[in-house]
C-alpha cells in the first residue's frame, strides 16, 4: 500500500503544479480513501514527501531547461508533422505529408525554435494541450532537414500502406482506431461510435491487446507449461506490439505483462497486484511527468485500480454476468471522458458495447492477421459486413446532450463512485442503493437544461476566419451565420458539438447575413446533421418577430447593393436591457446610411463588421453607435491580417472594450431573462 500511496502522490503533485485541479482533487480523494481505510503504515509520510519532491523536481527541469542541438530522433510521425527528441526536449516539426521521415529515424534540422501556438476552434481538438501532454513546448521552424540515420522498420508508412488497401472508409477508419489507436474525427460513423463509448474503450484501455495476449497464452497452455506459454504468447504478439511502440497504451500493456511475468515466476509474487500497477505508473510518471495529462494514462490506470479493488466480488457471479458487471464499471469510469469528448452519451451504451464486444474481438484478430499475411480483399469483405452490422446500433439513437463536467461535478461524481465501490467491496448493501440513486439523480439534474429555462445567452462562436453567433432565449435557439472553412467541416466539428454542450437539440431559425463562404459555408452540413426549422437570408428577410425573439434588418438599401457584402444583413435585437448589433460584412457606405436614418442608434454589444477589416467600422459610424463592447470574429494569424490597425484605433477612440475570438475563443454573454 505504501507503493500505491507513492504512485498517487506522484500523480497529485504535477497535476496541481500544472494547474489541472480537477484531476488533482480526484486523485487526492483516492489517496485519502486509502489513508483512512487501508493504510496503517506510519512511514507513509516519508514516501509521499519523497515522491512529491522527486516529481516536482522533474516537472521543473522539463519546464525550464532547454538544450540547443540540431540532431533529433523521430519519436512520433503523424500526417504532416513529426515529434522529435534531442536528448532532453521534445519538439514539434512540420514536414511534408509525403516526406519519408519515420519513427526512430535520426535527422539533422537547421532552423529556429518558437513557442507552440496553434489555433483551437470551438469544441475542436486542442492540439496545444495534446503537445503539452507529450512534453512539447516548442516547435522547430526548419530551413533544412537531412537524414543522419534511416531506421529500416519505420511504422508510420507501414501502417498507412496497410490501411490504404481498404476501399471502404468505415473499415479503414475502424481498423485504424482498433489496431493503431488512431483518432479519426472526419468520419461521421466513427464519431457516432464515440457517443456509445466504443472508440474510447478501444483506444484508451488496451482491451483488445490484452485479449490477444491472454488468448495466445491459453492456446500455448494446451501444450506447454504456464511459464513457457507466457513467453511464447508474448514473442508471438511482439511484432505487432513493436509496430505500435509509439503508443502509450501499447507500452503500458508490454510493461505490465512483463512485470507480472517476473513478479510471478522470479520474485515469487513479492508484489501484490496493486503494487505492480503502482510501480508501473510511477515509472511512467518519473520518466515522462506530463504523461498524466494524457487521457490514455489516467483513464486506463483508473480502470485498472477499480477493477482490481472490486474484482474479487465478481467471482461469485457467472461468467457472462461477471463480464457485464465489469463492462458497467468501465463505462462508469469512462463516462466523464466520453462526455468531455462528445458532449453527449447514449443511455444504452453499456448494453450496446456488451453486445458488440465479441464482434470487436473478431475484427481485431482478423485485422492483426491481415496486417501480417491474410489477403486484404478477403478481410475487407468480412469486415465490411461486420462494421455495417455494428453501425446498426446507431439507430438506437438515445443520445443525451451534456456539457463537459466542471470541477465540482468531477469531484462529486468520482467521490460518489469511490464511495459506492467501497461499500460494494465491504458488502454493505444497505448504503449502495442510496448512493446509486444520488449519483443517478445528480446526472439527471445535470443533463436537464434547467438553466436554459430562465436565461438568455448570446455567444460569438470561435469558428476561425468567419462568423457565427448563437442566440438562445430560454429554450428557443437561433443561429446567425454558420462560418465556413475549406479544410474543416465547421458544422460537425464545431457548431453541433457546441450546441450539444449547451443542451440544444434544435434551432428555431438560422439567419445567413450573406452568401460569402466564411458566413454561410457551414449551413449545408449543419442542416444535414442537425434539426433546423427555418432559414432566412437577405432575399427573404426584413424582420423576425416571434413571441420570444424580435430581430430586424437595418440594411434596407437595395439601391446601394453592388456586391455581396453590400447585401449583408445588419441585425439588431435586444435581450433584457442589453442591445446587440450584428454587422455581417456590411461596408462603410452601408454604415453611413444606417446612422443617417438612425441618428440615435445606441448599442451595447457590437459585432464588428467584416472581421475588423478597414472597409467597415468607420469612426463616424462608431461615434453614433458608441458600443460598450466590440466583438471581432477572426482567425488566428489569418492571411487578411484582420483586424486592421485602423479599425482597432477607431474602436479605442470611442472607448469600446475590444474582444476577439482569435484571442479569447468563443465569447458568451448570459443573463437571467426578465
Amino acid at each position: 500500500m505504501s507503493i500505491f500511496a507513492l504512485f498517487l502522490s506522484a500523480l497529485i503533485v504535477p497535476l496541481l503544479f500544472y494547474g489541472n485541479y480537477v484531476l488533482g482533487i480526484f486523485f487526492l480523494i483516492l489517496l485519502l480513501y486509502f489513508l483512512i481505510f487501508k493504510i496503517k503504515n506510519k512511514k507513509l509520510i516519508y514516501y509521499v514527501v519523497l515522491a512529491s519532491l522527486l516529481t516536482l523536481t522533474i516537472c521543473l527541469l522539463t519546464k525550464f531547461i532547454h538544450l540547443d542541438t540540431s540532431y533529433y530522433l523521430v519519436i512520433e510521425r503523424k500526417e504532416g508533422y513529426c515529434l522529435v527528441f534531442n536528448g532532453l526536449e521534445t519538439f514539434y516539426l512540420k514536414v511534408d505529408k509525403e516526406s519519408s521521415y519515420d519513427f526512430l529515424d535520426i535527422i539533422k534540422v537547421i532552423g529556429t525554435k518558437s513557442k507552440i501556438d496553434f489555433t483551437t476552434l470551438e469544441s475542436q481538438f486542442d492540439f496545444n494541450y495534446y503537445l503539452f501532454s507529450k512534453n512539447v513546448d516548442y516547435q522547430i521552424n526548419s530551413n533544412e532537414i537531412s537524414y543522419i540515420f534511416n531506421f529500416p522498420l519505420g511504422n508510420y508508412f507501414l501502417k498507412k500502406t496497410f490501411l490504404n488497401q481498404f476501399k471502404n472508409e468505415l473499415v479503414k477508419d475502424y481498423l485504424g482506431s482498433m489496431l493503431f489507436s488512431y483518432s479519426v474525427y472526419d468520419n461521421e460513423n466513427i464519431n457516432k461510435l464515440r457517443e456509445i463509448q466504443v472508440v474510447a474503450i478501444i483506444s484508451l484501455t488496451g482491451t483488445y491487446l490484452n485479449f490477444a495476449l491472454y488468448s495466445l497464452k491459453k492456446l500455448y497452455f494446451l501444450k506447454f507449461e504456464e511459464k513457457e506459454s507466457t513467453i511464447l504468447a508474448f514473442l508471438t504478439f511482439l511484432p505487432f506490439l513493436l509496430i505500435n511502440l509509439n503508443k502509450f497504451v501499447v507500452i503500458r500493456v508490454i510493461v505490465f505483462y512483463l512485470f507480472n511475468f517476473f513478479n510471478k515466476f522470479y520474485l515469487n509474487r513479492r508484489f501484490e497486484r496493486i503494487e505492480v500497477i503502482s510501480l508501473m505508473g510511477l515509472a511512467f510518471i518519473f520518466l515522462f511527468p506530463r504523461i498524466i495529462f494524457q487521457s490514455s494514462f489516467y483513464i486506463s490506470f483508473t480502470i485498472y485500480f477499480f477493477l482490481m479493488l472490486i474484482g474479487n466480488n465478481f467471482n461469485n457471479y457467472k461468467n457472462i454476468e461477471k463480464k457485464f458487471l465489469m463492462q458497467i464499471v468501465i463505462s462508469i469510469i469512462v463516462l466523464p471522458f466520453t462526455i468531455s469528448s462528445n458532449y453527449s452519451f447514449n443511455i444504452l451504451s453499456i448494453i450496446i458495447i456488451f453486445i458488440i464486444s465479441p464482434l470487436n474481438k473478431v475484427i481485431f484478430i482478423i485485422g492483426v492477421l491481415s496486417f501480417f499475411f491474410l489477403p486484404y480483399n478477403v478481410v475487407d469483405f468480412i469486415l465490411k459486413y461486420l462494421t455495417e452490422f455494428i453501425m446498426l446500433f446507431d439507430k438506437l439513437n438515445l443520445n443525451i446532450h451534456v456539457p463537459e463536467f466542471n470541477s465540482l461535478m468531477y469531484l462529486v461524481y468520482y467521490a460518489l463512485v469511490i464511495l459506492f465501490f467501497y461499500y460494494f467491496e465491504i458488502k454493505h448493501k444497505r448504503k449502495l442503493i442510496p448512493i446509486a440513486l444520488f449519483e443517478v439523480s445528480l446526472l439527471v439534474l445535470y443533463v436537464i437544461p434547467i438553466e436554459n429555462s430562465f436565461t438568455y445567452q448570446v455567444t460569438f462562436i470561435n469558428v476561425g476566419q468567419g462568423d457565427s453567433t448563437l442566440v438562445r432565449i430560454k429554450n428557443h435557439s437561433y443561429l446567425i451565420d454558420t462560418g465556413g472553412l475549406t479544410y474543416n467541416d465547421i458544422a460537425t466539428n464545431s457548431l453541433i458539438p457546441f450546441l450539444k454542450k449547451n443542451r440544444i437539440y434544435s434551432l428555431d431559425a438560422v439567419f445567413l447575413t450573406h452568401n460569402d463562404f466564411d458566413h454561410s459555408g457551414g449551413f449545408e452540413s449543419l442542416a444535414d446533421h442537425f434539426d433546423v426549422k427555418n432559414v432566412y437570408d437577405y432575399s427573404n428577410f426584413n424582420e423576425f418577430d416571434s413571441t420570444i425573439f424580435k430581430v430586424g434588418n437595418l440594411n434596407i438599401y437595395k439601391d446601394l447593393r453592388e456586391d455581396e457584402n453590400d447585401k449583408s444583413l445588419v441585425l439588431k435585437f435586444e435581450l433584457g436591457d442589453t442591445s446587440f448589433l450584428i454587422m455581417g460584412d456590411a461596408p462603410s457606405k452601408i454604415e453611413e446610411q444606417i446612422i443617417k436614418d438612425n441618428p440615435t442608434l445606441d448599442i451595447d454589444i457590437l459585432k464588428v463588421g467584416h472581421h475588423g477589416s478597414k472597409t467597415s467600422s468607420s469612426l463616424e459610424f462608431l461615434k453614433v453607435v458608441t458600443p460598450k463592447e466590440a466583438i471581432i470574429s477572426c482567425g488566428k494569424n489569418n492571411i487578411y491580417h484582420h483586424p486592421n490597425e485602423e479599425t482597432l484605433e477607431n474602436l479605442k477612440k470611442v472607448n469600446a472594450k475590444i474582444r476577439r475570438t482569435d484571442i479569447e475563443g468563443s465569447i458568451t454573454y448570459k443573463n437571467i431573462f426578465v
